[in-house]
């Protein structure tokens, strides 16, 4: 322990502490908070070349930003952002009216979403300056937008308004 009051540094396990608590171990070092009325505890560690922010009692993680929740990690592990509830969806995600819930962005000229099943692609969902386009893996495009309002199904240049192609094309009786 080093305690260099000069500088009101508190060092552990290092005798040249550089913050305020600098704790310093070969073998994770560990900051851990617990509430003892309810066994809550909070640990931020560095191990191996990993850091981590745990909650590792049954209690749900919460990250405040101006004294306001923002982020809730449910003791299963799912996830609500701008929600205390995100109940059985992995991420759940809420935004009011004003304000876009989520927004991809990408440093390419292409927006992909994909969609797994088991680490295999089933689904994906690309945009760019051009198009919209919903595809299916191994079948190809089912929907295609394109930037001045053309939609095909079943093709992927669409000559007018709606364009459908395929052998199947009609309307199922209501």
């Amino acid at each position: 322990l080093k305690v260099d009051s000069s500088n009101n540094r508190v060092g552990i396990g290092t005798l040249s502490p550089s913050s305020t608590l600098h704790l310093e171990s070969a073998s994770s070092p560990t900051l851990q908070i617990k509430d003892t009325t309810n066994n809550a505890t909070f640990k931020a560690y560095a191990q191996n070349s990993n850091t981590h922010l745990a909650n590792t009692s049954n209690h749900d993680l919460i990250i405040d930003t101006n004294n306001i929740e923002r982020i809730r990690i449910l003791a299963g592990g799912n996830v609500g952002i701008g929600t205390t509830s995100p109940g059985a969806r992995k991420l759940r995600i809420v935004g009011s009216s004003s304000a876009y819930p989520l927004s991809l962005d990408s440093t390419d000229s292409d927006y992909q979403l994909e969609f797994t099943k088991n680490g295999t692609s089933e689904w994906w969902i690309a945009a760019s300056a051009s198009s919209f386009k919903i595809h299916e893996n191994g079948v190809g495009d089912k929907l295609t937008v394109l930037a001045g309002g053309n939609v095909g199904i079943g093709e992927t240049s669409p000559l007018g308004k709606l364009h459908i192609k395929g052998t199947d094309v009609g309307a199922s009786p209501a």
